[in-house]
């Protein structure tokens, strides 16, 4: 697994991808990542992580959640295909490339 945590262009195709849309409301049918664009074709897995952060000397404790996907998409212009984990920021409701597994 290589890691980026870098941001992508989520791009969300009016009705192309429906059963994702279905199955997973909110999800890009595409994304650009690096001049690229990759298709989605198939969800792998769903789950949100909790990241804890303190601020400051408060013994508060403030909890960061991301809600990632882990999907099969296709780079139709190159042909070639890969495993990626995308995650939406819940704040700015930016997307960006969590990882791509070897």
């Amino acid at each position: 697994m290589r890691k980026y945590d870098e941001p992508i262009e989520a791009c969300f195709g009016a009705g192309s991808y429906s059963t994702l849309e279905d199955e997973l409301p909110g999800l890009p049918a595409e994304f650009r990542w690096r001049s690229h664009t990759w298709r989605i074709r198939e969800v792998e897995g769903h789950w949100v992580l909790a990241d804890p952060w303190w601020e400051g000397d408060r013994v508060e404790v403030v909890v960061e959640q991301r809600e990632i996907w882990q999907v099969r998409a296709r780079d139709p212009w190159r042909g070639r295909e890969g495993v990626f984990q995308i995650y939406r920021h819940q704040d700015s409701g930016r997307w960006s490339l969590l990882a791509v597994l070897d």
